[in-house]
């Protein structure tokens, strides 16, 4: 359950806002009390206080942005920063973020990580609304690369949100088995979505959970069909001025709404629940699975083994009785003291009428 809340929590923390610019608007000066840091790929605009952080994000705008980029086909060289580094912009607190966006650009109140395509720009908050810190930043940082990559891909053309959602996911997350569990649940219940339908952020966690998990899996379906090559030929189309649903149908030779429901017959049908547990994100589950039965093992073992040693300490215990109460009995003050020591404990070998007897 924990698990489930925690992928609710950064599907919401990653969602990206494509927010309305002013035709004048700029990327705006650095802020005063900020600092840049610059890297390969990234320029960091970051107060000296949280500078530790971009140590740890330097990665992912290296390795993990060349990868991205590479997977849709974007050019990027790095050596001449062309096309222009991404600026990453880190703030303490969402609240905070207002400081730091662009121009004109104020993002909503309930926002969280932002990301403005048209200046390659990141706002990124270092905790969330309620105090707690931001878990995962780097799967953030990358889920919002991906946007900006997509977009330069397709020169600003517009995708479906569930497409742009889903490359995101599946390049900075990869399979996840909470999404699969949510996604099983969905297909058990009847419950899924048109993709159709993932337009709009949904308003609960419950439905943002679902949506991701839907638009993560259709891709990685389409992804295991044609690999990424279908996807950078779907780009190209969009390129050469083919509506989406057009490229798609001259990539993937059928329609989207054709794929959808080959996709749901895999999931709801017959052998389509295979996908669903055979997949990464299951391993990891049987995985999880071998240590639960491993440890109900172990704690039978051991309450065997207690109950093992309560059954050989019941004579000691009748012995022990028997000698206490002969020892209360006894008439001669010799016998007493053969039974105890001279503090008064319990010796392990005691002599009765000239016998030995060993405790054990």
């Amino acid at each position: 359950m924990q698990g489930l809340i925690n992928i609710v929590r950064l599907a919401v923390l990653a969602l990206t806002l494509l927010v309305p610019l002013s035709t004048n608007a700029g990327p705006g000066s650095i802020p005063e009390g900020f600092q840049v840091v610059e890297a390969r790929g990234c320029r960091f605009v970051v107060r000296p206080a949280n500078s530790e952080v971009v140590r740890e994000l330097v990665t992912t705008c290296t390795d993990g942005a060349d990868r991205i980029f590479m997977q849709l086909d974007v050019a990027r060289d790095t050596s001449n920063m062309s096309p222009a580094p991404i600026e990453v912009r880190i703030v303490s607190e969402p609240a905070e973020m207002a400081l730091v966006v662009p121009e004109g650009a104020a993002p909503p109140a309930w926002s969280h990580a932002v990301a403005y395509p048209e200046w390659d720009m990141v706002v990124l908050p270092l905790r969330h609304r309620d105090g707690r810190p931001v878990e995962d930043l780097d799967i953030v940082l990358e889920h919002e690369i991906s946007h900006l990559a997509l977009r330069l891909a397709l020169q600003g053309k517009p995708v479906p949100r569930w497409f742009s959602e889903g490359i995101a996911v599946i390049q900075s997350e990869g399979t996840s088995l909470n999404r699969s569990s949510v996604l099983w649940w969905a297909a058990f219940t009847d419950s899924l979505k048109p993709l159709r339908e993932i337009e709009r952020y949904p308003e609960s966690h419950t439905a943002v959970t679902l949506a991701y998990a839907q638009a993560a899996d259709f891709v990685g379906y389409l992804l295991r069909e044609e690999g990424w090559f279908s996807v950078r030929v779907l780009l190209r189309y969009m390129r050469r001025g083919s509506t989406f649903e057009e490229a798609f149908e001259s990539a993937y030779s059928r329609s989207v709404p054709q794929m959808e429901k080959r996709w749901r017959e895999r999931l709801t049908g017959g052998w389509g629940w295979v996908s669903l547990v055979t997949g990464a994100g299951a391993i990891w589950g049987a995985i999880t699975l071998l240590f639960i039965l491993a440890y109900i093992s172990t704690r039978r073992r051991q309450r065997q083994r207690l109950a093992q040693m309560e059954e050989e300490e019941e004579p000691i215990e009748r012995l022990i009785g028997v000698i206490e109460k002969l020892e209360e009995r006894a008439p001669d003050p010799r016998l007493r003291k053969n039974l105890t020591t001279t503090t008064g404990a319990k010796k392990s070998v005691v002599e009765i009428d000239g016998k030995i007897h060993t405790l054990h």
